[in-house]
């Protein structure tokens, strides 16, 4: 359970994007000594090597065989007049791209008329599904309880074709458009026609960000019942008919909605531009490419390589800070780089800036509450849980797809705002909890020093991990209870006196078991919402969590 949480915490599914300027000057050396004698992850890394490395895989890129396989020289504007109705999201939740898309980088687009013909769309269903029937299929990386099925168009020959040919007369002039790039300097990173199926439980993403500069999809299928895209900033699912299309920035988290009958096929791009480099995302790229070297070195017993790797990730992560100091996923990110280091308190303080930069999203006060229980902070990491909490639910159906259930609940551990956010602002809007072992009391930080593992940023994922984030938020607030019920982390520490908990007094004591009865009965309520939103799944998770379900019942009861 804790690799998991771990896990779910680290591996978010928001891929980042970048203006491209970022300013190149040396990065001047802080050398700084953690306790075990390993330089921290501030010392050397110039960003020069950094931002080179950065500009070659912009380069390999835009010129990749797949850019190849859809590039067209007879690109242009396109003949043809679309009309387009615009929904505004707002500014700051396109990414750190707003830059170079313009103005409509804050708004999502539609077309007013369709831009695939049904037998275009028939076709494409139709190549797609053949070529699934015959393994082509790859599975999605963003799922939910089942995997989404994909196949990426450059395996499709007919499919290629066409959507060359329409991309070269229609789709890029059309999508340059809303975006203020030139077509033609606009290439295909990728694209993949997605199929969701209800009876297959294959029914949604949960929030991420894309891998491009622009991404475009096309619904082809009509007859499924729900579904569409919804965008977090403002919480809006919209649902283009079919044929229709619908472009937005890459950086701005979305989410695919859930269908709940029938089946959903859609095409998906992702465009990246010549004239973008989106350096933030590619030393991004770089950092979870070191951090997975610096896993693979500190499992092989090589404590040095390991090191070397923290440091070499925190650099590039450092740079895109430097580049976009206001996106939240960089300082989330780099809060579990200092987490891993053994830094918990610069660790703390990214988190914290991460939350408050965007409160929408749950993941950083998740990672914080983790963080607070590894230290015997319970009492302080069920706010957090909580803060997390609330954040799921005001993602709709996004990480957990029972929020109405949830909310009758009526379960807030402590009614504050989230990280010290307004109400208002939450309307627009990693690390892990210790297992309980046997032999070790409730909370106990020692379960989790054996498992610590560097688990670096963005892309170290599996399909299970992100549909679980409110499963075991819910199950990270049940261990904090029943810890406190054990007479763990009731009383923080004033500022300045360390993590450890106070030895409690009489009035303490009594105050902390008030505190425990009063919301035992939420918390199970909670725990069993967030099973019945997993849909009946199996996993060590499902049974982790029942378990913890039951004690936090039985304590309920005994309450």
């Amino acid at each position: 359970f804790s690799r998991m949480l771990l896990l779910c915490v680290s591996a978010i599914p928001s891929l980042h994007a970048s203006t491209g300027c970022i300013n190149e000057r040396k990065m001047q050396p802080r050398c700084s000594s953690s306790s075990t004698g390993v330089s921290s992850l501030d010392y050397g890394a110039p960003a020069t090597h950094i931002l080179a490395e950065a500009e070659a895989a912009h380069a390999a890129e835009v010129a990749s065989g797949t850019a190849a396989a859809f590039l067209s020289h007879r690109t242009a504007s396109s003949r043809r007049e679309v009309a387009f109705s615009s929904h505004h999201v707002g500014a700051r939740f396109v990414g750190p791209d707003s830059a170079a898309l313009g103005d409509g980088a804050s708004s999502v687009h539609i077309s007013d008329e369709a831009v695939l013909a049904p037998a275009e769309c028939a076709a494409l269903r139709l190549e797609a599904r053949l070529a699934m029937a015959k393994g082509l299929s790859s599975q999605f990386t963003y799922t939910d309880v089942a995997p989404i099925r994909e196949v990426h168009v450059a395996d499709l020959p007919l499919a290629r074709r066409m959507l060359r040919r329409k991309l070269a007369r229609l789709l890029l002039p059309l999508v340059a458009g809303r975006f203020a790039l030139p077509p033609g300097s606009l290439r295909v990173r990728d694209a993949v026609v997605l199929r969701y199926d209800a009876a297959e439980r294959a029914t949604r993403q949960p929030f991420h960000r894309d891998e491009g500069l622009v991404s475009f999809n096309v619904p082809l299928s009509r007859g499924f019942e729900g579904g569409g895209t919804c965008f977090e900033g403002s919480g809006a699912v919209l649902r283009p008919p079919q044929g229709r299309l619908l472009c937005h920035a890459s950086g701005m988290r979305h989410a695919g909605h859930a269908i709940s009958r029938g089946v959903r096929w859609v095409l998906v791009v992702f465009l990246v531009s010549t004239r973008a480099p989106q350096l933030v995302r590619r030393c991004s790229n770089l950092a979870a490419a070191e951090a997975r070297l610096a896993a693979a070195a500190e499992a092989g017993g090589d404590a040095r390589g390991a090191a070397e790797g923290r440091r070499r990730a925190g650099a590039a992560l450092r740079a895109a800070i430097e580049a976009a100091p206001g996106d939240f996923q960089l300082r989330h990110d780099y809060g579990l780089l200092l987490w891993a280091s053994g830094d918990a308190a610069r660790a703390r303080r990214s988190f914290l800036r991460a939350a408050r930069l965007y409160p929408c999203c749950p993941r950083p006060p998740a990672a914080l509450a983790a963080l607070l229980a590894e230290a015997g902070r319970h009492r302080a990491a069920l706010r957090r849980y909580d803060a997390a909490r609330v954040a799921l639910a005001r993602q709709g159906d996004g990480q957990a797809r029972h929020t109405r259930q949830m909310q009758q609940t009526r379960v807030l551990l402590y009614l504050v705002p989230v990280c010290g956010a307004s109400q208002p602002a939450l309307e627009g809007t990693r690390r892990h909890f210790p297992t309980r072992q046997p032999s070790q009391a409730r909370g106990s930080a020692s379960a989790v020093h054996g498992t610590r593992t560097l688990h670096g940023t963005r892309t170290l994922q599996h399909p299970a991990q992100d549909r679980n984030l409110a499963l075991l938020v819910a199950v990270g607030a049940g261990r904090g209870l029943l810890a406190l019920h054990d007479g763990g982390g009731g009383v923080e520490g004033r500022r300045g006196e360390g993590s450890r908990p106070q030895v409690l007094g009489e009035r303490a004591a009594a105050a902390r078991a008030g505190f425990v009865a009063e919301r035992a009965e939420g918390v199970e309520r909670w725990l069993g919402a967030a099973l019945a939103a997993m849909g009946g799944a199996e996993s060590e998770a499902m049974d982790e969590a029942e378990a913890v379900r039951r004690e936090v019942g039985a304590l309920a009861g005994a309450l």
